[in-house]
């Protein structure tokens, strides 16, 4: 009786180890996941942020361009 007592405990205490094992693995692939996510969100926001400032450089070039042949054509006449 002590015996299948005995077994059946450490047979308990194996699935419980078991268990905290996975929560385990499971907290840390859903750590590793939101890491990947703010890396992406960062990713983004910087090329937002790049975009926009090539943006603006490209209309100011623009507006430059547009300025010095108006000037360019104010000192012919």
């Amino acid at each position: 009786m002590q015996l299948d007592i005995i077994i059946v405990i450490i047979i308990l205490i194996i699935i419980i180890i078991i268990i905290i094992i996975i929560i385990i693995i499971i907290i840390i692939i859903i750590i590793i996941i939101i890491i990947i996510i703010i890396i992406i969100i960062i990713i983004n926001i910087n090329n937002n942020n790049n975009n926009n400032n090539n943006n603006n450089n490209n209309n100011n070039n623009n507006n430059n361009i547009t300025n010095n042949k108006d000037v360019a054509s104010r000192d012919k006449s």
